[in-house]
Order: structure tokens, then C-alpha cells, then sequence
């Protein structure tokens, strides 16, 4: 086996290499992406008026307070501290709110 019958081999196996940012891959969040999409496509095609700033700013300031919420349950069940009373002490929580509203 000469120098050239190797360098030949080594050019007929030789696996062509991917950039690995042009590599795409199906992740397990791309189908819930997809959905998320999909649904607000749904609902802003026939209402425009859902992709006005008032209502995001409406939406997201209603999102805020169950956002802070999930992120301090990630906490506890990421440190082995699962605690149930959450949905309890949230509800408790904005009680008077509603009895004032």
C-alpha cells in the first residue's frame, strides 16, 4: 500500500462536513412554537385589531402576574420543593381585588 492508495482511501470515506448553524434540527419546543404561531395567526386574522399596541400591552400586563408565579414554581420544583398551596395563596391574594372590582 503506497502514500496515494491511502490518501484516496481516505478521500472515498471521507464524510462531508455541515456548518452546524445551517443544520436545522426538529427540537421538542418547535411544534409548540409552530402551534403558538398558528393560533395567534388564527385569532389576529380575523380581529386586526388584536395586533394593536393597547392590546399586547393588555395581554402582557395580564400574563405578568401568572409569569411571576410559574417562575417561583420553577424554582421549587427544581430544588425538590414542591409546594401546592401556590394556586391557594394566589387566589387568596387577589380576593380582594375581585370583591373591590
Amino acid at each position: 500500500m503506497t502514500a496515494s492508495d491511502t490518501a484516496s482511501d481516505t478521500q472515498r470515506h471521507a464524510v462531508p462536513r455541515q456548518l452546524p448553524l445551517l443544520r436545522w434540527r426538529w427540537s421538542e419546543d418547535t411544534g409548540l412554537i409552530i402551534v403558538f404561531i398558528l393560533m395567534v395567526l388564527a385569532i389576529g386574522i380575523p380581529h386586526p385589531e388584536f395586533f394593536s399596541f393597547g392590546s399586547i400591552k393588555t395581554i402582557l400586563r395580564q400574563s405578568a402576574l401568572v409569569g411571576i408565579i410559574a417562575f417561583g414554581m420553577v424554582y421549587l420544583v427544581a430544588m425538590v420543593e414542591i409546594d401546592l398551596s401556590v394556586g391557594g395563596i394566589f387566589r387568596r391574594g387577589l380576593q380582594p381585588a375581585g370583591v373591590a372590582h
